[in-house]
């Protein structure tokens, strides 16, 4: 799971200078080149972390608005086939994914990603990232949601 957040992020941070993700998969996972492209662009030395930092952002951001959308972690799945039909050829041919494994892997992003288990970020995360304000909006909108007639 920690791999998995920190491509996810990597990729982000890729896609908001508007390049294509595939760089992290056919160059490399380093933001070096993608902070230095920006720094030039902008006059400011932007270092990895800062562009990281704003990925990380995003990405709860964007979660908060799909929370606020409905969706929770029963969304956060794969077709029921990969679980049940065992792959036909190949490497993995007669393999199937443990629900149970995958289940903890969810577990364990969501960790990562400082969202509780229900898959809603919390306010810790978007403290940490500077969004204190953005917290307030999300939670009443939450409350909101939670209480209709208040």
């Amino acid at each position: 799971a920690p791999l998995v957040c920190a491509m996810e992020e990597r990729s982000i941070a890729v896609e908001m200078l508007g390049l294509c993700k595939h760089y992290l998969l056919y160059q490399t996972t380093s933001l070096e080149i993608p902070s230095k492209l920006l720094s030039l662009a902008t006059g400011k030395d932007i270092a990895e972390s800062v562009l990281l930092t704003a990925a990380k952002r995003v990405k709860t951001l964007e979660r908060a608005f799909n929370v606020l959308r409905g969706i929770r972690r029963s969304d956060d799945t794969l077709p029921e086939r990969l679980f049940d039909n065992p792959v036909a050829q190949g490497p993995f041919a007669g393999e199937t994914i443990d629900k149970n494994l995958f289940s903890e892997m969810i577990d364990d992003f969501y960790q990562t990603s400082g969202w509780d288990a229900n898959g809603i970020p919390r306010q810790q995360t978007f403290d940490e990232l500077g969004l204190s304000k953005e917290w307030e909006l999300f939670n009443s909108r939450m409350n909101k949601r939670e209480h209709p007639d208040v």
